[in-house]
């Protein structure tokens, strides 16, 4: 049984820190959107996340980051990215000196339930190297439980492929807030892999 290559990793991270009685819910509901086909409507913010890539790789200012807001034709949607363009800018003003590197690719995949992981930006901070997951949705903001388990599930999927000495973040854009791995990542991974299988049986339970 396959569960979704579907599965992102904040939304596996919701479920695995939801209440197991509730979690049944979550499932069904992304079995009923998993089918819908990629769009600007159900993903606002991929044009400011590519934009964000360029502007790092190529050293250009956060006047780039101005295209992805112009890309929005109704001022509803213009105001929600210029807002997180906005915040990422502020974010990156405090932060100081980054330099960039390339993210790798990588995704999750136990008992049966498929994550996609994929870390957006690669930032060196101070002299430490990050991995960095994105998140701009201002009305969920990330929770210390979520960002935990998604830095597991990261460190687990990414393993060698990060650059020495790397660690894994994720970072909420509309607080400012870089969430950092823990040194011992094992007890939120061991969470994730037991979410992992529930979720795969509500799945089976569902189909």
């Amino acid at each position: 049984m396959d569960t979704s290559e579907r599965v992102s990793l904040r939304r596996f991270a919701q479920f695995a820190v939801t209440p197991r009685a509730q979690r049944r819910n979550l499932v069904i509901g992304h079995r009923q959107t998993m089918g819908t086909p990629w769009s600007p409507i159900t993903d606002p913010y991929r044009f400011l996340i590519n934009s964000i890539v360029r502007m790092h790789e190529t050293g250009r200012g956060l006047e780039l980051l101005d295209e992805a807001v112009n890309r929005e034709r109704t001022l509803r949607r213009r105001t929600v990215i210029r807002d997180a363009a906005a915040d990422y800018s502020r974010w990156l003003l405090d932060v100081g000196q980054v330099d960039y590197f390339p993210a790798p690719v990588a995704n999750w995949f136990h008992e049966n339930t498929y994550v996609r992981v994929n870390p957006e930006v690669g930032l060196e901070i101070g002299g430490q190297r990050y991995l960095v997951k994105l998140h701009f949705t201002k009305g969920t903001p990330v929770s210390r439980d979520e960002a935990a388990i998604m830095t597991g599930v990261m460190r687990a999927a990414i393993g060698d492929a990060a650059p020495t000495d790397c660690r894994m973040a994720v970072l909420d854009v509309r607080r400012g807030t870089l969430f950092i791995e823990p040194r011992n990542t094992a007890r939120p991974l061991a969470v994730a892999r037991r979410a992992a299988m529930q979720f795969a049986e509500i799945w089976a339970q569902t189909l």
